[in-house]
């Protein structure tokens, strides 16, 4: 877990997002440029690598937040026990919590232009355009970095990071879904962050 969450409270649940900001968001600092890269592809496509990777080159600026509802499950105060009843659906349970404190620290970051690394699967046209807008509104440069698997690949990925990262269920569905609809978000970027 990267740095920006040390300290997020673990009581989760349905506390407000901005409740959460100054743990979601320690170590990034104001830029008078601010950049957010978005680290994009489908589950098991090692994003959280490459996002490592981002966010230490943009640390070199002096702090940059990182964004991904997958980071925010733990401090769900639901989401252990959601875990031990049904793997398979224990995100689904959590995310309408996730999802939302993930728009709070986007809001936060934008607001402070914090450099920014999100986590994201790029597979819903309709939110890339609102989020790019609003940093662009914000006056961040926007960069996305899109990784692709074959399907193999990624899917041993998926299956990796359910055996070894906290049983992080992921359904083949889901996996081809956004595999796919990645590419058309991809084909409508370049236009919208221009």
């Amino acid at each position: 877990m990267c740095a920006c969450f040390a300290g997020a409270d673990a009581d989760g649940g349905r506390r407000t997002g901005t409740e959460r900001l100054p743990g979601w968001t320690r170590g990034s600092v104001p830029q008078e440029h601010p950049v957010v890269v978005a680290v994009a592809g489908q589950p098991g496509a090692g994003k959280t690598a490459v996002a490592d990777l981002v966010q230490a080159a943009l640390d070199r600026r002096g702090g940059a937040a990182r964004i991904g509802r997958d980071l925010y499950k733990p401090a769900h105060r639901g989401y252990a026990a959601a875990l031990a009843a049904d793997v398979c659906t224990a995100s689904a349970a959590v995310r309408p919590d996730t999802s939302g404190w993930q728009a709070a620290v986007e809001d936060h970051v934008r607001d402070r232009r914090f450099d920014t690394v999100v986590e994201s699967a790029l597979a819903d046209l309709d939110e890339f355009r609102g989020s790019s807008a609003a940093y662009r509104r914000s006056r961040h440069r926007i960069e996305i970095v899109a990784m692709a698997k074959a399907e193999a690949w990624s899917r041993l990925g998926i299956l990796d990071h359910f055996l070894t990262e906290g049983r992080r269920y992921v359904a083949w569905e889901n996996h081809d879904t956004c595999a796919t609809r990645m590419l058309t978000v991809l084909a409508a970027a370049e236009p919208s962050i221009s």
